[in-house]
């Protein structure tokens, strides 16, 4: 793993006026103040990651954009990374224009043509009120993303989701959530509230689980909501 830092550069103040400031942006802020770009980022390959800021839209490159790291390109000095290798499994289509633009490269590194180049954003943090200085901040606008909110997954489409139901969720969120896959078949529900709940399974045998688990069906709100949204679509 490695993590990649932010370079922050100081404009209209002196370096070791703008540290105390640019410790506690680090430290402290939440990435709606730092316009989603985040201070560190633990970057391994494999792993998936979101966009968090709609870099080209028009290219499927936009918020909340989901894909899997496959290629890192580090600086010379290996203290940054340079350039991020993705690939946007969900779509084929996202990034095919930043594909275009860095053609030559995926033959020069040898790597995969559908992988999709992601490049460092900028932006200017403006850290005191009616300062007449900034902290300019660049960094790969990414955060991991191996789960995400429900309000995050709405207009999103997914062949597979396992969703928590741990705890009460709202009618609203809850169709939100079930109606994000695109078959019965990729629907994984999991939580104390599963349809499993209180059964010992493993003391159970097969046509035991099975029975418990229509029991279990058939008592569970989200059982009960699927049913609803099934006959409704008829």
């Amino acid at each position: 793993m490695f993590i990649n830092k932010a370079i922050d550069t100081p404009n209209g103040i002196s370096y070791n006026e703008a540290k105390r400031y640019m410790n506690l942006i680090n430290e402290q802020a939440a990435r709606s103040k730092t316009n989603n770009l985040p201070f560190l980022i633990r970057l391994k390959i494999n792993v998936k990651y979101m966009v968090t800021i709609n870099i080209d839209v028009t290219d499927g490159l936009a918020n909340g954009t989901c894909g899997q790291l496959k290629h890192i390109v580090f600086s010379a000095d290996k203290k940054h990374a340079k350039l991020l290798w993705f690939d946007f499994i969900q779509d084929k289509e996202i990034g095919s224009k930043m594909r275009e633009k860095y053609l030559e490269k995926h033959g020069t590194l040898g790597l995969n043509e559908d992988w999709t180049p992601i490049e460092t954003s900028t932006t200017k943090l403006s850290i005191k009120q009616n300062a007449k200085w900034n902290i300019e901040r660049r960094q790969f606008p990414l955060v991991e993303w191996e789960a995400m909110t429900i309000h995050k997954s709405q207009a999103q489409t997914y062949k597979k989701v396992g969703v928590d139901i741990s705890k009460p969720i709202q009618r609203a969120l809850l169709y939100v959530a079930l109606s994000r896959v695109s078959s019965l078949g990729g629907l994984y529900l999991f939580g104390k509230n599963s349809i499993v709940q209180g059964a010992p399974f493993l003391k159970l045998n097969h046509l035991e689980r099975e029975e418990q688990i229509e029991i279990n069906r058939q008592n569970s709100s989200v059982y009960t909501e699927i049913t609803r949204m099934r006959n409704d679509c008829r």
